[in-house]
């Protein structure tokens, strides 16, 4: 079978592609954390469609964050080892992405009722995926080492992530970037527990 020039190229380029978005994903997420401003001021630079995204840092992340809850779900469980690791991987993608679709939906409409300035929805969506770095970083250390539950407080500096990013990604004024800083936050670092809650509820056994 003959295999052309183009088709080689995209054979050998996308393992090393795939490694490279990898290392943007944890390299963009150590930034957001330890140097907040210059890293938006990167992540605001660069042009985003629809769900670019979505595609590109939140899928990854929550993906990641389902493999380590699969995983050590099954290394703590006492009984139906498979099923517990299983269960807690589903619960953990469906809501850290429900959370972040809601707090989309969410986000859209607050903007387009309280705030006048006219904004690219992708640069709504580019903030609010950057913005729930803290809650998958936490998640993914709170499932390794459950006795460091207590960490889940620094998921607070949401708001200072968020807070940051209206400023350089939306370009609002202080009191625009206030009320969406509330709302934003308040919704990444609640809505994913939730969501959890009401899942684990539905499921009496678990």
């Amino acid at each position: 079978m003959y295999i052309t020039s183009n088709e080689k190229y995209m054979y050998f380029c996308r393992p090393n592609c795939m490694e490279m978005n990898i290392a943007k994903i944890f390299a963009r997420s150590w930034g957001l954390m330890m140097t907040t401003t210059p890293t938006w001021e990167g992540i605001a630079g660069e042009k985003t469609r629809t769900n670019e995204s979505f595609r590109s840092f939140v899928a990854p992340w929550v993906i990641f964050c389902s493999i380590v809850s699969l995983v050590f779900g099954v290394i703590y469980a006492d009984s139906k080892v498979l099923e517990t690791g299983f269960l807690h991987a589903v619960i953990t993608s469906v809501s850290l992405f429900a959370a972040f679709f809601l707090t989309k939906a969410f986000s859209f409409s607050f903007f387009a009722a309280n705030i006048s300035k006219v904004v690219p929805r992708q640069d709504i969506e580019k903030l609010l995926a950057y913005s729930f770095t803290v809650v998958f970083v936490i998640k993914v250390i709170t499932d390794i080492i459950p006795s460091l539950f207590f960490l889940k407080i620094l998921n607070v500096y949401t708001a200072y992530i968020v807070w940051e990013g209206c400023n350089t990604v939306l370009v609002l004024d202080e009191d625009n970037r206030g009320k969406m800083m509330i709302m934003m936050s308040s919704c990444i670092v609640f809505l994913p527990g939730l969501i959890s809650k009401i899942i684990r509820l539905m499921l009496p056994a678990f």
